[in-house]
């Protein structure tokens, strides 16, 4: 693909598939009925529709198993699978925002190596490999260069973030919600926001931030213990950013927040 900035079969591959997927997903919004799933999140056709196609283009394309929010899959004892989020901000999109889009990332050697992110109707395009950088389009993705925890603009999201908001809005002068871990993660990454603190989350709302916050020079911490790999992040419970900012942000949260953000249960 010319327009990117990174040259890898297995990237567009990732991003012909994203891309179709939050197309097809932009086009159906206005008629997709909803529902709640389980765990009382909401689902649209939509969503199952997008993630067949994201499926359809990775079998043709790839060997490795696939491992999604809508259909799950089998990835017991692999090292090397995708990761699919079909609409992250499936409330959003139910709600007619513009604010969603189609996750797709690759993980290899127990870690996310290739990750995309794609919100249709903004035409926004981020993508990153790692070791090669992080994009938005053509423009290199850097984390913010803001150090005063005081004066940054953080971002709050996943499942029970209303209970630790309050925490993370009384070190700042406010912080925001967008509805959608990945936007979170590529806000992060762009700069657009300083620092993200996401709560209970699922692989999918984690793989393809994980390349985007990291190739963008930030880390991925977990609240408790300062982990950074992939297993230990992959559920959320993080905090993402410039690292003395993450590491800011963790050192002011109390044992009590600490034990609220591990103990939010997400049934995903």
């Amino acid at each position: 693909m010319s327009d990117l900035q990174i040259s890898d079969s297995r990237l567009e591959l990732a991003v012909r598939a994203a891309k179709e997927a939050g197309e097809r997903a932009a086009s159906v919004k206005t008629t997709t009925p909803s529902e709640r799933k389980g765990n009382d999140s909401i689902v649209t056709a939509a969503d199952r529709e997008a993630e067949s196609i994201v499926r359809e283009h990775l079998r043709d394309g790839s060997d490795n198993p696939v491992f999604g929010e809508e259909y799950g899959g089998d990835i017991e004892g692999e090292d090397t699978y995708w990761v699919v989020d079909p609409i992250d901000g499936t409330r959003n999109f139910s709600y007619q925002q513009p604010l969603y889009g189609c996750a797709v990332a690759l993980v290899e050697a127990d870690e996310p190596t290739v990750g995309v992110w794609y919100m249709p109707e903004l035409d926004y395009l981020f993508y990153a490999v790692a070791g090669r950088g992080a994009y938005r389009g053509a423009e290199r993705l850097s984390v913010s260069d803001e150090r005063d925890l005081g004066r940054s603009y953080p971002i709050v999201t996943g499942k029970g973030r209303e209970r630790i908001y309050p925490a993370v809005a009384r070190l700042t002068e406010g912080a925001q919600q967008v509805g959608s871990a990945v936007m979170t993660e590529s806000w992060v990454a762009s700069g657009w926001s300083d620092v993200g603190v996401l709560t209970a989350l699922a692989p999918w709302d984690m793989a393809a931030g994980v390349v985007l916050v990291r190739e963008a020079g930030g880390v991925l911490k977990t609240v408790a213990d300062g982990a950074s790999d992939w297993a230990a992040v992959s559920e959320g419970r993080v905090v993402v950013g410039a690292e003395p900012l993450v590491d800011a942000v963790r050192a002011e949260f109390s044992p009590d927040e600490v034990e609220m953000v591990l103990n939010t249960e997400y049934d995903w």
